[in-house]
């Protein structure tokens, strides 16, 4: 009897190396690009807003200051008065009013700061709809409690911050905009608790 021939199983079709190695790469890339451009579509309307330093110094600023602040009523000239000591007094002019630096605190390695930068980073930490709403001409400015300071060598940005409304406005600027209430209450319990330490 013959002996029957075992039939060899055919080669399985394989991808070399190199071309493996550009799949990867090529879906590496795509992944990436569309990573860039879904952070820059949740960004823009708070790039527009705030501007390019701003946000930049949000994003990448240290060391990162919470401020606790006392409204002490209206001025009639500017006066800002500046102090390096924590201890001095410091007195931040913000049209109408003046308002005095009560304590300030390091929040750079706290616990929750990667959080509050990325919601004033992206557009779903702002009630954009009551933000378009801008507060009326003569109407009494908002009593600013709180600021949050981000810094890099010389510059610095800060924010002041009203808990009630949930009002955030950008100090030097008139630009302003209102925290979506979750992300409003999480500043104000971080702010609070950071400078109650």
């Amino acid at each position: 009897m013959p002996k029957l021939k075992k039939k060899q199983p055919s080669p399985a079709r394989t991808i070399p190396g190199r071309a493996a190695l550009l799949v990867i790469l090529f879906i590496a890339l795509a992944g990436a690009a569309i990573a860039q451009y879904y952070f820059y579509t949740q960004q823009r309307q708070t790039r527009e807003l705030w501007g390019e330093s701003a946000v930049w110094l949000i994003a990448r600023g240290s060391p990162v200051i919470a401020l606790e602040l006392q409204p002490l009523g209206a001025v009639d000239a500017p006066v800002t008065a500046k102090g390096e000591e924590p201890s001095s007094i410091v007195t931040i002019f913000v049209p109408p009013q003046k308002l005095r630096v009560l304590k300030n605190r390091a929040v750079t390695h706290a616990v929750g700061v990667d959080y509050l930068r990325d919601a004033l980073l992206h557009k779903s930490g702002y009630d954009w709809e009551a933000t378009a709403h801008k507060r009326p001409e003569g109407s009494p400015p908002p009593a600013w409690r709180y600021g949050l300071t981000f810094e890099h060598e010389e510059h610095e940005t800060t924010f002041l911050f009203e808990p009630d409304t949930g009002r955030i406005a950008l100090l030097g600027t008139r630009a302003e905009a209102v925290l979506e209430k979750k992300f409003s209450r999480a500043l104000a319990d971080f702010l609070r608790t950071e400078l109650s330490r």
